[in-house]
């Protein structure tokens, strides 16, 4: 239990200490849009392509990364035809599978997990953290960003806007960072530096940012059991599928990395589809904040089932 607090700790100081920044005005939302963006198209695909690089191929337990595949396939399948049969509206059920599948995995999900296999508390290697991200953002980015286009551009009456789908750098930085690493391909020192330095920064500035996205205001309206319920699945039922199922192939001790990325809070990337996509960015936003809030005691709980 000490070990997971020595963990938690400093992650969630960072992110309290971009809460009080935007609390005192000294931060405001440009800050978090400029963070995030620098985020989003620098620092974590630095960081996806550093894992490579810096990686042995036999660092990765590829049956733990075809898991994650087949079962997070069937979980996104799942949410995207449960919402179809509640007959939900395009907005909603698009809003259920942006926030239910968009963990987390990156922004907080690296540097808590990294922390915990550094300290050999999990039995597993950052490539294989880095494998299971691309596994989430291949699949989202891959499926979930052409059913969302193609929702909005039925809604619309356009047609699939395909140079859209294409523009995601997590995306890329994914499958450029799998060719360096099978082709056993290295860079120069100097560039090999560089993303050194961007990798290592990266973290404190996502996680200042997702601080500064806390202090929101949240209303009780009629979105409330959407924000309930979209959290517990979050939260709760997905890492329990996850352990769950996984115990029937592997130990526990092999379960680590899936099932704490499987429990990750909604990620700040979800608003960014909202966004683009017109989703319910009420819902979004409470979301986030609340996942985020109770994914201190949550991870923990997890943490602590893992045997961590």
């Amino acid at each position: 239990m000490v070990n997971i607090i020595s963990v938690i700790a400093p992650i969630f100081i960072l992110v309290a200490l971009g809460a009080v920044l935007k609390i005192f005005k000294i931060a405001d939302e440009n800050w978090i849009s400029v963070l995030n963006r620098f985020g989003f198209y620098v620092g974590f695909p630095a960081i996806i392509l550093n894992s490579f690089l810096t990686a042995p191929k036999e660092a990765i337990d590829f049956k733990i990364i075809g898991f994650n595949f087949f079962l997070l396939l069937i979980i996104f399948f799942v949410i995207y035809f449960v919402v179809k049969f509640l007959k939900f509206n395009r907005q909603l059920a698009g809003t259920y599978l942006a926030c239910i599948f968009l963990g987390n995995i990156a922004y907080l999900g690296f540097p808590f997990i990294t922390a915990l296999i550094n300290g050999s508390l999990i039995n597993d290697s950052p490539t294989s953290l880095s494998m299971i991200i691309c596994v989430y953002n291949l699949i989202f980015f891959g499926f979930g960003t052409f059913l969302l286009e193609k929702s909005l551009a039925e809604e619309k009456g356009q047609k699939i806007d395909s140079k859209g789908l294409l523009k995601n750098p997590y995306l890329w930085a994914t499958l450029i960072g799998l060719f360096l690493f099978f082709a056993n391909i290295r860079m120069p020192a100097t560039i090999q530096k560089c993303l050194d330095l961007l990798a290592g920064g990266t973290v404190a500035v996502v996680l200042l940012a997702i601080g500064m996205f806390i202090p929101r205001k949240f209303e009780l309206d009629k979105d409330f059991k959407h924000i309930m319920i979209i959290g517990f699945l979050r939260l709760i039922v997905v890492p329990i599928i996850f352990i769950s199922l996984g115990l029937l192939f592997f130990p526990l001790k092999k379960l680590g990395i899936s099932v704490l990325e499987a429990a990750m809070p909604t990620a700040i990337g979800a608003f960014a589809v909202a966004e683009i996509y017109n989703l319910n960015k009420n819902i979004v936003i409470n979301v986030i904040v609340v996942t985020t809030i109770f994914s201190i005691a949550t991870l923990s709980l997890w943490a602590i089932i893992l045997g961590v």
